[in-house]
């Protein structure tokens, strides 16, 4: 019986083989698209599960209970869309990213959008602004971890002036700005370069 067993096992190990082996850029695309957040509900996935480990990383310093309300509060629970545009949020909408698309019949969570802007309310609070920073400077030192050093990633977030560009490698540039003296938001924008 085991070595029925064995035999079979051998048998699959070297279908999947074969089958892996013959689709192997379908693989390359299926782990780019995870990684890709131009797609919203690669964005949000990817944005949710970070905040909630950034969060815990500050367990220490923030307490539990701030922790476990931060992650709640703030995770990506909400979505709209018009002609333009997919959106996600935070139950408040205090976090709100807007993914623009240049056709309407491409408005989706599923499909690549051409860039996102990510909008915080102040009201959200220190806390928050930390956590989505350090959220934002992971999701992309470790989308770009093949082609950009970290360190440039780490010191443009610990140095950054309000309007800087980070220039990343494939064309995109990714800025933290005020819309105005005004605004009571910030806005952190990935966009095309100019």
């Amino acid at each position: 019986m085991l070595k029925k067993l064995t035999a079979l096992f051998l048998a699959l190990s070297l279908l999947l083989a074969f089958a892996l082996a013959g689709n192997a850029d379908e693989i390359d695309a299926a782990s780019a698209d995870q990684e890709n957040f131009l797609i919203p509900r690669t964005f949000m996935s990817m944005f949710d599960a970070q905040f909630k480990i950034s969060a815990d990383l500050m367990r220490e310093t923030i307490g539990d209970e701030e922790a476990d309300r931060l992650v709640e509060e703030f995770a990506l629970t909400e979505y709209d869309a018009d002609d333009e545009a997919f959106y996600y949020a935070s139950k408040d909408w205090n976090i709100q990213i807007t993914f623009p698309f240049t056709n309407p019949e491409d408005v989706s969570p599923d499909n690549e959008a051409f860039r996102w802007y990510l909008c915080m309310d102040d009201s959200a609070g220190t806390n928050a602004a930390y956590l989505t920073m350090y959220t934002l400077k992971m999701m992309i030192a470790y989308r770009y971890r093949d082609t950009l050093d970290e360190r440039i990633v780490q010191n443009y977030f610990e140095t950054f002036t309000l309007g800087e560009e980070l220039h990343l490698p494939d064309g995109y540039d990714f800025i933290i700005l005020r819309p105005d003296d005004e605004a009571d938001y910030v806005v952190f924008a990935f966009e095309p370069a100019a």
